[in-house]
């Protein structure tokens, strides 16, 4: 999957994540939070940040201790934000 990112194959990748159940991954909360992570890595990628920002939501609720999945989920809001009056000029 890392691989489809890193070369911008964007809606490839997202079409293997698709396929996945993870119902079917039994209790390993932190592979389940990597499976939704990685959908918000390709979703944002692909332009369509509500449902990246919904995927990163359901992967720190599956595994709250997944660090990288927080991590981006606020860079997403950052970004979806915009700039504010109290950001400095760049």
């Amino acid at each position: 999957m890392k691989l489809h990112i890193a070369n911008g194959e964007w809606s490839q990748g997202l079409k293997l994540l698709q396929g996945v159940n993870v119902q079917q991954l039994g209790g390993d909360a932190a592979l389940k939070g990597g499976i939704f992570h990685q959908k918000g890595d390709l979703l944002a990628g692909i332009g369509k940040k509500e449902d990246a920002a919904a995927a990163y939501s359901a992967a720190v609720a599956v595994c709250p201790s997944l660090s990288k999945a927080w991590i981006a989920w606020g860079v997403l809001c950052e970004q979806m934000a915009g700039p504010t009056a109290s950001d400095p000029p760049e």
